[in-house]
């Protein structure tokens, strides 16, 4: 049971999460493309599982306290959370603007335990510039809505 304590294990178990969906997704990429991120995909499943069980043998590894716990749940822990959301509404079609509005807010709000008009108004500025940056001027594809499209034109 100290093993479910031990910090090397759950970042080896989070590494291996994140190397399973590198996994799964570069699969579907065309064959000139896919090796490369299914060979990194790989070295992060084998390191993840190599970092598990040097976990499980190591006697002298650092373990988490009730306070440390709470600061991985509320910092590093929401805001993958929040990645995680963001990549799951693009995926379900919501558009750049508006998940990753919801995204930076939500960084914005976790960082400062409340959120104030003047962080709304420049979390929406901050995506609008890069927002207007990359589809804009550099003409990078990214998943627009329809009435975004018609009204950027």
């Amino acid at each position: 049971m100290e093993t479910l304590r031990k910090i090397d294990f759950w970042c080896g178990a989070g590494f291996l999460v994140l190397a399973g969906w590198i996994l799964d997704q570069s699969a579907g990429f065309d064959d000139a493309s896919r090796s490369y991120p299914m060979f990194l995909a790989v070295a992060l499943c084998l390191l993840s599982v190599s970092m598990m069980v040097h976990a499980i043998g190591n006697r002298s590894a650092a373990v988490v306290s009730a306070e440390g716990t709470r600061i991985l749940l509320f910092g590093p822990g929401a805001k993958a959370v929040l990645w995680g959301l963001w990549t799951m509404m693009l995926s379900a079609g919501i558009g750049y603007l508006g998940a990753s509005f919801v995204i930076v807010a939500g960084i914005v709000f976790l960082v400062r335990n409340e959120l104030r008009w003047t962080d709304v108004l420049s979390s929406a500025g901050i995506v609008l510039v890069v927002f207007c940056m990359f589809y804009l001027i550099f003409d990078v594809p990214l998943p627009v809505l329809d009435f975004v499209e018609n009204l950027i034109g």
